[in-house]
């Protein structure tokens, strides 16, 4: 699988993830600050080359095995993890633009 079929696949694992993550926090919160944050983490999440996710899967099914649920979460917290390092990133530089939209 090259890495735009890969994208694609991943993709609709990751995202089913955040919008069911997503989801279930708002139920739990009304603070406009966290609401705010939730919404950030959907415009960030959006974009994105897939690379660590991708070399995961390269290495993985170079050892002949199958992709299971649980390596699918290690390839979406490897991705979450690149969110929040680039939140973080522009909470400490006071970034106003991340890819063109507003941080």
């Amino acid at each position: 699988m090259n890495i735009q079929e890969f994208k694609k696949e991943f993709d609709s694992h990751f995202f089913s993830y955040i919008k069911k993550k997503i989801s279930s926090y708002k139920k739990i919160t009304s603070d406009t600050q966290i609401q705010r944050f939730l919404k950030y983490i959907e415009v960030y999440t959006k974009e994105g080359k897939r690379i660590r996710p991708y070399c995961v899967y390269l290495s993985y099914i170079e050892s002949n095995k199958k992709i299971t649920r649980d390596v699918w979460n290690v390839m979406i917290s490897l991705e979450l993890i690149q969110t929040f390092a680039l939140i973080h990133d522009d909470v400490i530089d006071n970034s106003f633009l991340r890819r063109g939209l507003p941080t």
